[in-house]
């Protein structure tokens, strides 16, 4: 029983003295992370209600934002990599389609779209402080960690400066506006008709939306 006793403190021993040497061992190994900011930079015409970066080891994400047709995002947390760059990290760059419905009721009913593409970081540039995830015209992605933004001569991406819209899209967009415009006047016009004795107040909204159809100016 003595003897039993002896052998169970010497493994605890023994046990004690080697849990710290491995601990030792494994932060020999550790990789470094830093914590980063997620944006996202929209240079197609294609809505994403989502622009998701995930790290294709733990599937932990960062960022969520929507990517709207040639705008930007804000900075959302939060994304970790090696804080020493070295080549082969990756990340997996989750999009969420737009959907497509008029009213929140359809939309609710729509299936969620993702569009997921894999891509390696580049080496960074300057202080890594964001991860940008970048949308290009033809679909394609990219990740740059960095803290120059677009309008910086700095900018790693291979397009420079802030998203500009093609004339298409803002062709679309003034006829959606005039479409609207329209409809309001054509709509004020015929309560005119139907309610005579407040024929100065749709008179006035008439002359309203002339303005704002003025505003509009000429069709890009």
């Amino acid at each position: 029983m003595a003897l039993l006793t002896r052998f169970t403190a010497a493994r605890r021993l023994l046990l004690a003295c080697c849990v710290p040497l491995l601990a030792a061992c494994a932060s020999l190994h550790a990789e470094d992370t830093i914590g980063l900011g997620v944006s996202n930079v929209n240079y197609s015409g294609t809505a994403y209600d989502s622009a998701l970066a995930v790290d294709p080891v733990t599937d932990k994400s960062g960022g969520g934002e929507a990517a709207m047709p040639y705008g930007a995002g804000g900075l959302m947390c939060c994304y970790s990599l090696p804080a020493k760059w070295r080549p082969g990290i990756q990340v997996e760059v989750r999009l969420l389609k737009e959907k497509v419905g008029k009213t929140y009721k359809e939309r609710a009913y729509e299936q969620d779209v993702w569009i997921k593409q894999t891509v390696e970081v580049p080496p960074y540039q300057g202080s890594p402080g964001t991860l940008w995830i970048v949308i290009y015209p033809d679909g394609q992605v990219a990740v740059h960690a960095t803290n120059y933004e677009p309008s910086n001569p700095n900018w790693p991406g291979k397009i420079k400066g802030w998203p500009v819209p093609s004339v298409e899209y803002r062709r679309m967009l003034w006829d959606r506006k005039m479409d609207e415009r329209l409809k309001e006047k054509r709509i004020f016009e015929n309560a005119i008709i139907q309610h005579p004795q407040d024929k100065q107040k749709f008179s006035d909204a008439v002359q309203s939306v002339n303005d704002a159809i003025q505003r509009l100016g000429k069709r890009p």
